[in-house]
């Protein structure tokens, strides 16, 4: 039986952030949207220096999901590089989400609040999927997935030059992958 710390990146992966990015269409109110998003980056970034934490006594470890091999089971790899960089990227996302409550009212249309922080958490879990995995097929998703969450948190202003960019960042990284 692995220690609950060795699932921890699965879980932020799959239980908080997917599960939590799909739940926010149910909330209604932008005060609830933001609390949402807020407390479950700040569980992420405390589970993250978790890891960071384990890590760092005990050593890397393989986690391998779906009890298949490397081309086709998802395989995860953390060790203190891995670690470090997730709870460096939980622990922005969790700013970025913080400081939002004060600004993004000046930035984008309310109705458009709660798609902002779904692709947040989006961004972020795929941000962490690129991050653990072990496996190339899985990386080149949780890249794809990253950048369309990426251009989405652009475009959401909803401006001209907001659609420009999304389109150059969105020809430029299929070029690149």
């Amino acid at each position: 039986m692995a220690n609950i710390i060795e699932l921890f990146p699965l879980l932020t992966i799959l239980m908080l952030l997917i599960l939590g990015a799909f739940s926010i269409p149910l909330f209604k109110k932008k005060k609830s949207v933001y609390v949402l998003n807020l407390v479950l980056s700040s569980v992420v970034t405390v589970m993250n220096l978790s890891t960071l934490l384990y890590v760092g006594k005990n050593g890397a470890y393989i986690f391998d999901i779906g009890h298949y091999s490397a081309p086709f089971g998802i395989i995860f790899h953390i060790g203190n590089m891995e670690a470090a960089i997730g709870f460096m990227f939980s622990f922005v996302i969790t700013m970025v989400n913080w400081y939002s409550y004060f600004s993004l009212e000046k930035e984008i249309k309310e109705n458009r609040v709660g798609f902002f922080y779904i692709l947040m958490m989006l961004l972020l879990a795929s941000l962490l999927g690129i991050v653990y995995t072990y496996d190339v097929f899985n990386g080149f998703v949780f890249l794809e997935v990253s950048t369309l969450a990426g251009c989405g948190i652009i475009v959401v202003k909803d401006k001209k030059d907001n659609l420009k960019a999304a389109l150059k960042y969105l020809i430029l990284s299929s070029l690149g992958s």
